[in-house]
């Protein structure tokens, strides 16, 4: 259900500029308390590897297979992946975060076309 609502709603980043078009990633916080990051991976060659670590993480938790405060993924050609998160607080949720996102091709391996590292606040009441 959440990967059809992403890829209808959810925000877009494609991994075009890295020489992958055919990879994205569709992330949103919805209203009903859940958020996800859904990875599409169109391509026949290219894999997406996400690792993401919450350095604040309250009134949320990660949905199985992933728990903690951290999940990694690694998405192949011809293959997705989605991370959900639940709200678990009625009163809002606050968190941050910090990733690192790698695309790169199977021809090029270990050539590395997007090494991203980031951090993102969010909060919400």
């Amino acid at each position: 259900v959440y990967s059809s609502c992403a890829v209808m709603n959810g925000e877009k980043f494609i991994y075009e500029n890295e020489g992958a078009p055919q990879c994205i990633k569709y992330s949103e916080m919805r209203k009903e308390g859940y958020g996800y990051t859904f990875f599409e991976n169109n391509s026949e060659d290219a894999t997406i590897k996400e690792a993401v670590t919450y350095t604040t993480f309250d009134g949320l938790e990660l949905v199985p297979p992933f728990k903690g405060t951290s999940y990694d993924v690694l998405v192949p050609p011809r293959s997705s992946t989605i991370v959900l998160l639940k709200q678990t607080s009625g009163t809002g949720y606050n968190l941050s975060f910090s990733y690192t996102s790698v695309s790169y091709t199977h021809l090029t391996l270990p050539t590395i076309l997007l090494v991203q590292i980031s951090v993102c606040a969010v909060s919400f009441n």
